[in-house]
């Protein structure tokens, strides 16, 4: 009997302790799906939670909760994506799945003055304006609150899309609120136990391997003076991908009498600047816990010199003309014309692997290199851009 009521007494007190837990931050489970087995799953999985079953918790935890510093600009809550990821109870058939919510919260022009201001604090003062279609991989969405749930494998970016829209409207007056969420399917993710790479990443794959075989083989003939023929064109294409020679050329400090040094010199000063302008951009996508101090400081005046890429953008591209213009006037001087099919084929050639190779590189290897979803979508996004 004092077996049984003890037993009794520790279920009171574990209820207690998860709905006060729940109350504090409740779950997020899809039951309002039209998917009949995502229903059951999520029925499952609140089920469980109660029993305090390992992997609901998990997937509990996993998923993002209110955080302090809210009006600091800490509103970017990514959850716990391996963990998330690693829930699977094969009795059940219940797998974890990683999605990354984006809400988006306006006010109307006359909305209340005090809420203007907190939401404003919210979007670190709204630094980078921004809309949910934003592609969002070249300039980061400060509007955009970025919220990480961890749902049930049979439930659709669809279903959690519609699930936190009315778990948001419980707590948010959409009448002085306007509220917008997106799930996008491609920023969902479950566990792969193995990467299948796609018929875009192995012609990429296969391109760059051939090119470093032709690096080695260069490099190799260079160094052992194999070019018994230097002066045909087969010899020259091939010696051009000597490491030696590119790093040899690279280094030379010979001077040209042909050259203009102050050009050369304010289009490496703006090209070294160009570089920390864009590396300062890529700074505001990490998901820092002091956003909002953060643009406050670097909203400075002094700041514009790394910040405002167009200062460096538009001086760096007349002075590549520039140079261009002088390079055609010279060869038409010594030449009395300017051969412009070859020059515009000298041209394409030297820069087709940075427009055609470069760009698979980025979307079709290191998309399999990138684990977490929002990664692997900024690449793909930007892929499709350009």
């Amino acid at each position: 009997m004092l077996n049984r009521d003890s037993n009794r007494k520790n279920e009171v007190l574990l209820s207690n302790t998860i709905q006060g837990l729940f109350f504090a931050s409740p779950p997020m489970a899809v039951l309002s799906s039209s998917n009949e087995l995502c229903r059951n799953h999520s029925a499952i999985y609140l089920r469980e939670l109660e029993k305090l079953t390992i992997w609901a918790l998990r997937m509990y935890d996993s998923s993002a909760k209110i955080p302090s510093g809210i009006l600091n600009g800490n509103v970017n809550q990514f959850g716990d994506f391996d963990q998330c990821l690693n829930v699977n109870d094969e009795n059940l058939g219940i797998k974890g799945q990683y999605c990354l919510t984006y809400v988006e919260m306006t006010l109307p022009s006359n909305a209340n003055e005090k809420l203007k201001y907190i939401i404003d604090l919210m979007h670190s003062h709204s630094a980078f304006r921004s809309r949910l279609e934003d592609p969002g991989h070249r300039v980061p969405r400060f509007s955009t609150m970025n919220w990480a749930v961890c749902t049930p494998a049979s439930c659709s970016a669809a279903d959690i899309e519609h699930e936190m829209y009315l778990l948001l409207s419980k707590y948010v007056d959409t009448t002085e609120i306007n509220l917008r969420l997106k799930v996008d399917p491609d920023m969902c993710q479950t566990f792969r136990p193995s990467i299948v790479p796609t018929t875009g990443s192995l012609i990429a794959m296969s391109v760059f391997g051939i090119l470093i075989v032709i690096i080695m083989l260069s490099t190799i003939m260079d160094k052992y003076n194999m070019f018994l023929n230097p002066e045909k064109n087969m010899s020259k294409v091939l010696h051009s991908f000597s490491l030696i020679r590119n790093v040899r050329q690279l280094l030379s400090v010979k001077e040209s009498p042909e050259d203009i040094r102050s050009i050369h010199g304010i289009r490496a000063l703006n090209a070294f600047m160009l570089l920390a302008s864009h590396k300062s951009m890529a700074m505001f996508f990490n998901p820092y816990s002091n956003r909002t101090a953060m643009t406050e400081h670097l909203g400075k005046q002094w700041t514009v010199i790394a910040r405002a890429a167009s200062l460096y953008t538009d001086p760096f591209i007349f002075m590549s003309g520039l140079l261009t213009a002088i390079s055609f006037l010279r060869h038409l001087d010594r030449r009395g014309t300017i051969d412009l099919p070859k020059e515009l084929i000298s041209r394409f050639a030297s820069n087709a692997y940075i427009i055609f190779f470069l760009p698979y590189f980025i979307a079709a290897f290191l998309k399999l290199c990138s684990t977490e979803p929002w990664g692997s979508a900024k690449i793909t996004s930007g892929f499709h851009e350009t």
